[in-house]
């Protein structure tokens, strides 16, 4: 592994033993550095890009004017989101100094920028120490980053390079440290779980950027937050520290192989990708970990992904099964409907309709019972309106 993250090279290999090499630019990068970007990066209001959708998308004009009232009382999080008119929102940056429209494109989107933009709002000392451990990369004039900033609500996180986002080889998914559209609902869930209560020990499996586990280390006094990749067990500890949270433990652990104890509350946000599973690949490790290291009256909140065939819901049935044979109350709150355009000639062999993601709690200690909170009537038929849509226009 070099210290150029280069995408078609990472394709063509396999992952190695941990995911990781010691000259990854992650394990180089000085924290104090960090420190100062994103405190700069607040100076010049870098938290307000969280309001602004900068991608365009059809299918995001029954939601626009979320978009819309954005602009004038910032409330929901949307730079993971669509609008179809884009162009508005990003000229709105263009206001004032002009800084915000050069911190999207290098700290967010990974674009290269001129070096004398860069010089002009971080300074040249500051630039020159990120270029000699690898955070900037300059080439002709002109400089990236190898990470991308993310603002989430006082937060600003490090994730990996924005271009990563988009190459979904098997290998590169599995290597890079994920925070993106489906991270930000979950967070905002355990905010709500979390709110005025108070927990002694939280543990956090699969942790990735550490985005999960610093919303349960506001309310709770430790939080061990576990990860079987050593690059996303490197980036929850860079995360809490520019946070400031002691309470957080970053370990690196393959599901509970590194973990000891009982936990008040285990969350997990895994991978729910896999077609055969029905999305459900890394969701039985965790939940049969449950009856060791989860204490009675305990709650595990996941987030999950069921590929719903027909009438056949697996993550449905099979945590209907679970709470009854291991007397768990279960509670599932749907977050919406969706497909896959990309896959849908996947979807065609395994007799998939169409997606339906939930945020779950597990109570230890119950009845066997599971309730499902579906969303509301209208917004339910528009999201199957789209699903219709883009299967006619995947047959056209």
């Amino acid at each position: 592994m070099r210290t150029e993250l280069g995408l078609q090279e990472l394709d063509e290999r396999e992952v190695p033993s941990g995911w990781w090499s010691a000259d990854d630019p992650v394990f180089l990068l000085d924290l104090e550095l960090l420190r100062e970007f994103t405190e700069r990066l607040r100076e010049l209001d870098y938290l307000s890009l969280q309001y602004v959708p900068v991608k365009f998308s059809w299918t995001a004009l029954t939601s626009e004017y979320k978009n819309l009232v954005n602009l004038r009382w910032p409330r929901w999080h949307r730079l993971f989101h669509g609008s179809v008119l884009p162009s508005l929102y990003l000229g709105m940056l263009g206001r004032g100094s002009g800084a915000l429209p050069v911190c999207l494109d290098a700290m967010f989107l990974s674009h290269p920028v001129r070096s004398e933009l860069l010089t002009k709002y971080f300074g040249q000392e500051l630039v020159d120490r990120a270029l000699e451990c690898h955070f900037l990369r300059e080439e002709n004039g002109l400089v990236s980053a190898a990470f991308s900033f993310v603002p989430v609500g006082d937060y600003i996180l490090l994730r990996d390079n924005f271009e990563m986002y988009g190459n979904n080889n098997v290998h590169n998914r599995r290597y890079r440290v994920w925070l993106g559209s489906e991270s930000i609902p979950f967070a905002e869930f355990l905010r709500f779980f979390f709110a005025g209560r108070r927990f002694d020990r939280v543990l956090e499996v699969g942790s990735g950027t550490g985005i999960q586990a610093l919303v349960a280390s506001e309310t709770s006094d430790r939080c061990v937050a576990v990860d079987y990749n050593e690059r996303a067990v490197r980036f929850t500890a860079i995360n809490s520290a520019l946070q400031g949270r002691g309470n957080i433990e970053a370990r690196f652990s393959d599901l509970y192989s590194n973990v000891d104890g009982e936990f008040d509350v285990i969350l997990a946000n895994p991978w729910f990708c896999e077609l055969r599973t029905g999305g459900l690949e890394e969701v039985p490790g965790i939940v049969d970990g449950l009856e060791t290291h989860l204490r009675d009256g305990g709650y595990c909140l996941l987030t999950l992904n069921s590929y719903v065939r027909g009438r056949s819901n697996p993550v449905l049935t099979y945590l209907g099964y679970f709470a009854m044979r291991k007397k768990y109350d279960i509670e599932l709150f749907t977050i919406g409907y969706g497909t896959e355009p990309a896959r849908l000639e996947s979807w065609k062999q395994h007799g998939i309709t169409h997606t339906v993601c939930y945020n779950a709690v597990l109570k230890k200690g119950g009845k066997g019972a599971v309730r499902v909170h579906d969303i509301g009537l209208t917004r339910k038929l528009v999201q199957f309106a789209k699903i219709r849509a883009s299967r006619i226009r995947q047959a056209l």
